[in-house]
């Protein structure tokens, strides 16, 4: 398991290298959240080794410790270029993720797509005003949809215990 995880964490730095060297930061900064999400949202080991536990990557034996500073310069190339707000910072890429896992979690019974369409809705909130919104490609769940989710799960968004 442990060699499975650090296989994880080697291809999320390889991911975000590849963001820090993509022409347009912006484009590096989107193609890095949605690696991310997409790994969160489609592999329930790896997201819920990394936001169930207190120990999370560490408990592998895998510190992880460059992605932090990695996605923090990806994040700096973005506000230097001008393409996200000013005030948003690499730790709130962690939340945003974390938000977007929570709603994938919630909404797999009925759309395991659904993911995409929260994670673009994050980017055009962190986005600076000067650039135009992504479009949206998912369509939102319709209400009949929101109940068969609440319905399959433990709640409006699933708790995670620590």
């Amino acid at each position: 398991m442990a060699e499975v995880f650090a296989g994880h964490i080697r291809e999320f730095a390889a991911a975000t290298e590849e963001a820090l060297t993509a022409r347009d930061p912006w484009e590096g900064l989107v193609r890095l959240f949605e690696y991310a999400c997409r790994r969160m949202a489609t592999n329930r080991g790896l997201s819920e080794v990394v936001l169930d536990s207190v120990d999370g990557p560490a408990r592998f034996g895998c510190a992880g410790e460059e992605l932090g500073p990695a996605v923090a310069a990806v994040m700096e190339r973005a506000r230097a270029a001008g393409v996200v707000q000013p005030d948003i910072e690499a730790t709130d890429l962690f939340a945003l993720i974390y938000m977007v896992d929570a709603l994938a979690e919630f909404a797999r019974p009925v759309d395991s797509d659904i993911w995409r369409r929260y994670m673009e809705i994050a980017l055009n909130g962190i986005r600076a005003g000067s650039s135009p919104p992504q479009p949206l490609t998912v369509n939102a769940l319709s209400l009949a949809e929101v109940e068969q989710a609440k319905a399959a799960g433990p709640g409006p968004l699933p708790i995670r215990r620590r």
